[in-house]
């Protein structure tokens, strides 16, 4: 599955500028439309979107369908998804907010072994047995 921020003819956009959940962000933080878009449709507001079940899981479908409609509704334009996948795929758990509220930096100011860290302390508490 290949996704990307809009159709041929139409101008991809900035996103919200902040995100309401990070109040103390700069300006610009929130990042493009689609970017916001699909990183609040991975840690969480996906869930549920397709079928109005919140199990804890994000879908493939629910990540798509979540990512289309918020781009749309915040951005003006039409994400495009092309290729062969199974919607029902799970692709992520739910992280806590105990979790989110660790993420206190953009990975980009943090040096590879901190971000290697945290990857591999989600990697042990997410396990499925």
């Amino acid at each position: 599955m290949v996704m990307s921020s809009a159709r041929p003819d139409e101008t991809s956009v900035t996103g919200p500028g902040t995100d309401d959940d990070e109040p103390n962000g700069p300006n610009g933080s929130a990042g493009s439309a689609f970017g916001y878009s699909l990183w609040k449709g991975l840690i969480g507001y996906s869930d549920g979107f397709v079928d109005g079940v919140k199990d804890g899981f994000i879908s493939l479908g629910e990540i798509r369908d979540y990512t289309r409609w918020k781009t749309m509704d915040i951005g003006g334009h039409t994400p495009q998804i092309t290729g062969v996948f199974n919607p029902s795929l799970i692709m992520n758990r739910v992280p806590s907010k105990a979790f989110l509220t660790t993420l206190k930096a953009a990975s980009e100011s943090q040096p590879e072994t901190e971000i290697m860290k945290q990857i591999r302390a989600l990697e042990t508490q997410w396990r499925v047995q």
